[in-house]
């Protein structure tokens, strides 16, 4: 899950580098300077994803989450295989 969120993380600042954004900008003019129009829409809403939470917030809540998940999994699988039985 950590490694996930890092990525996806890492991913979009590679991303808003390769459409020309500049992430070191002092304003509006410096950031979407070198975007080009037809990918603003896109840079947008990749600034708004990293601008967020960070990836470890994401990451512990991802684990939160998928822990009570994959636990009624098992005991619906364990409840099944002994119906089965």
């Amino acid at each position: 899950m950590c490694i996930s969120a890092w990525w996806n993380h890492k991913a979009d600042l590679m991303l808003l580098k390769h459409y020309g954004y500049n992430i070191g900008g002092m304003n509006e003019t410096e950031f979407y300077g070198n975007v080009l129009p037809e990918n603003m829409q896109k840079v947008k809403n990749i600034e708004t994803s990293v601008m967020g939470i960070g990836w470890t917030i994401k990451a512990i809540f991802g684990i939160i989450m998928i822990t009570p998940y994959l636990g009624i999994i098992y005991i619906l699988n364990w409840f099944t295989e002994r119906i089965r039985k």
